[in-house]
């Protein structure tokens, strides 16, 4: 630091000067400071003058040095400390080369570097981080299939042995969700989608298409049934496969009352079956009429025929 015009010098404060009387001196201070230099002419006249010395330190980067992503992903990688960075030797995979946290996705396990200076580029350091990329799990939901309505399907789904998770979704119809290979028997057309994770934490998946066709020529009504309550033949039900739903099901007696209705219910519930009851009592034995409206997807199907109530 300089000053001139005067016959004497005085600089404060004298802490890191090498001199506090001369017009030039050497200032080695540890931390920022402002010295004030008072110039003192042959004639007494003074005048004072300011300078601030800016003391750059030595600085440490911090880093995450270890990331895992799943093959495919990417990381957004995390460098402080510095205030200029440079990513150098392999930087494959990164989105931006000049930045503390530039996005990484490396196709595979890769080691990044990076060398941080301060704004006057007085000082560096480095930092390394590694990215472990794990693989992703192998999943096969298996061959989509077309099924009567109605009928138990088992998907035959695979995946890899390090898979341990397994979900289905939707999970309306399914026997399990947490399985590899469930049970279906959908209502409707479904597109089942299969997510594993692996060990590692990964995961993937698989869709497979189970898509049903309608007809009533696999449906069940039975001609006569026993409903004395001893276990067997109890109940008048439809069942079967290739229908999705029973839209009514209605039972008349020969006088053309209705003695039993039920609507909207599965093929097979037993809820939606006659026990032969009529206004809390059983029914008289002999020839009824029934009425049934049965549906699939878009196709509605009717059945009208007889049955017997037999003692």
């Amino acid at each position: 630091m300089s000053a001139g015009g005067g016959g004497t010098y005085a600089w404060t404060p004298a802490t890191g000067l090498n001199n506090t009387a001369t017009a030039t001196v050497i200032a080695s201070p540890k931390n920022n400071t402002t010295y004030t230099v008072t110039v003192t002419s042959s004639k007494g006249c003074i005048n004072k003058d300011s300078v601030l010395v800016e003391v750059v330190h030595p600085f440490t980067m911090q880093a995450e040095i270890k990331e895992m992503i799943c093959s495919g992903k990417n990381i957004s990688l995390k460098v402080s400390g510095a205030d200029a960075y440079q990513w150098i030797g392999n930087t494959t995979g990164l989105n931006n080369i000049t930045i503390a946290n530039p996005i990484a996705a490396p196709l595979a396990t890769t080691n990044y570097t990076v060398t941080g200076t301060d704004a006057n580029k007085c000082f560096t350091d480095t930092a390394n981080i590694t990215v472990t990329v794990q693989p992703a799990p192998v999943v096969d939901a298996g061959v989509s299939t077309t099924i009567p309505a109605g009928t138990p399907y088992q998907l035959n789904a695979s995946s890899g042995n390090d898979v341990v998770k397994w979900s289905w979704s939707p999970p309306a119809y399914l026997s399990c969700t947490n399985c590899l290979a469930p049970i279906a028997t959908p209502a409707q057309d479904e597109i089942y989608t299969l997510t594993v994770t692996n060990a590692a934490g990964c995961t993937a998946f698989d869709t497979v298409a189970v898509k049903l066709f309608c007809t009533d020529s696999r449906i069940y009504i039975p001609n006569a049934f026993t409903p004395d309550n001893d276990g067997i033949n109890d109940l008048f039900s439809i069942t079967g496969q290739g229908i999705r739903i029973i839209n009514h099901l209605k039972i008349y007696n020969r006088w053309g009352e209705l003695v039993f209705q039920h609507d909207n219910f599965m093929v097979g519930d037993k809820s939606g079956s006659w026990n032969g009851r009529y206004k809390g009592e059983l029914a008289p034995p002999g020839t009824y009429v029934y009425f049934a409206e049965l549906s699939c997807n878009e196709k509605t199907f009717t059945q009208k025929g007889n049955v017997t109530v037999i003692y």
